[in-house]
């Protein structure tokens, strides 16, 4: 197992998840985004992502940068992205990121948990689907 492994959701493919795994570090993402983009061949439709951070810690080196690259990398083919089991730095430092770079602006949502994260996509699509 990867240190970021990266699955899809749920049966239909409309939610993809990253799992971050203790340990993971910056030169993982890269991989993670290789997966996904081969994921993302086999669908013709939005995908919604959750990082399930799982309360690790967020690589202090570059931090920043890398944040940055992969929010504006995945706002390209995804609708909207969950943030869920962040800690404290790790909101902070994606709120600097949104305000300063207006990455994802109205598109990342934060959740306290994976069960919470589902919920948030389960009411925006079906939000979605009473606006058509």
């Amino acid at each position: 197992m990867t240190s970021v492994e990266v699955l899809w959701d749920n049966n239909e493919k409309t939610i993809m998840r990253w799992e971050f795994h203790h340990g993971w570090t910056w030169n993982d993402i890269p991989i993670a985004a290789k997966q996904t983009h081969e994921l993302l061949k086999g669908v013709d439709h939005e995908v919604n992502i959750i990082y399930n951070t799982n309360k690790t810690a967020v690589p202090m080196e570059n931090a920043l940068q890398n944040l940055r690259f992969l929010m504006q990398r995945d706002a390209s083919y995804t609708g909207m992205t969950v943030i869920a089991n962040a800690t404290g730095f790790a909101i902070q430092l994606v709120q600097i990121i949104m305000k300063v770079f207006r990455a994802r602006e109205g598109k990342l949502i934060f959740a306290e948990s994976l069960e919470h994260a589902r919920e948030l996509l389960s009411v925006r699509a079906a939000q979605a689907k009473t606006n058509t």
